[in-house]
């Protein structure tokens, strides 16, 4: 089942969106919508990372689609871009 990503990912919306993306471990795919993304920061950065770790600790691999031009050059001024699979 596809997960659709909320609009921004920010400090403002890590912990709500944490908890939502735990629930989704379970899900027999992991796959994260970014078409809606319009904003990420650090914080928002981190929790990815964070939920693609607690993925692979359940031999479950995260995939995203639809990610903008836009996000992936946030992600990118971070250089997170690898990490998260989209380099």
């Amino acid at each position: 089942m596809t997960f659709e990503m909320v609009e921004e990912i920010t400090i403002y919306e890590a912990e709500k969106l944490k908890e939502l993306l735990l629930e989704k471990l379970d899900d027999a795919e992991l796959l994260l919508d970014m078409a809606k993304i319009q904003k990420i920061d650090i914080v928002g950065i981190q929790l990815l990372i964070s939920f693609i770790k607690s993925a692979e600790a359940r031999d479950k691999r995260v995939e995203f689609k639809n990610v903008s031009e836009s996000l992936y050059e946030q992600i990118a001024a971070s250089s997170c871009e690898n990490i998260l699979g989209l380099g």
